[in-house]
């Protein structure tokens, strides 16, 4: 999503450099992708993370409007099995890293409500609840007490807790 709003792609045709598209998910037999709202926590944070990840949420509903005979939203596997049999690609929408929802359970909830469905916790620096794996200002930072009822609201909303870039205190 993040090449989506930058550099003006239309998933329905290959870039020039290696990315997901629906013809190069058709040649692969895709049928249910991740698209992830990507901000780089080590420049943006604050309600500026939260206002790109809003972004890439509604350049992805751009998409779907363009090529919803081709994808579709998956809230659920039950979504997901519907748009199979439709002969769509299940598409799941993910925030890679946890900054966009600087640090409130309300936004949380609100990016889950606008269908994400899983969130990377980290990326690659420590958020003020979570540590982060390749951090070098503390390496062994782990989950502060907001950062487990974060995952505790994500059990909640049943969405996925993806540990990927995260420290193994975390």
């Amino acid at each position: 999503l993040l090449r989506v709003i930058d550099n003006n792609v239309d998933i329905a045709k290959p870039p020039a450099w290696i990315q997901t598209s629906i013809p190069t998910m058709r040649e692969g037999h895709v049928t249910d992708q991740v698209f992830a709202g990507w901000v780089d926590s080590g420049k943006v944070l604050g309600l500026d993370a939260t206002q790109r990840a809003l972004q890439m949420i509604d350049s992805f509903w751009a998409q779907e409007k363009l090529h919803g005979d081709q994808i579709g939203l998956a809230l659920d596997t039950k979504d997901a099995a519907r748009l199979h049999s439709e002969g769509k690609i299940a598409v799941y929408l993910w925030l890679e890293g946890g900054a966009p929802i600087n640090n409130d359970l309300a936004m949380l909830r609100t990016f889950h409500r606008l269908g994400i469905r899983g969130m990377t916790l980290t990326w690659t620096d420590n958020l003020m609840w979570a540590g982060a794996s390749t951090d070098k200002v503390n390496p062994a930072m782990g989950l502060s007490d907001f950062g487990k009822d974060v995952v505790r609201e994500m059990n909640r909303l049943n969405m996925i807790v993806d540990l990927s870039h995260v420290s193994d205190e975390t």
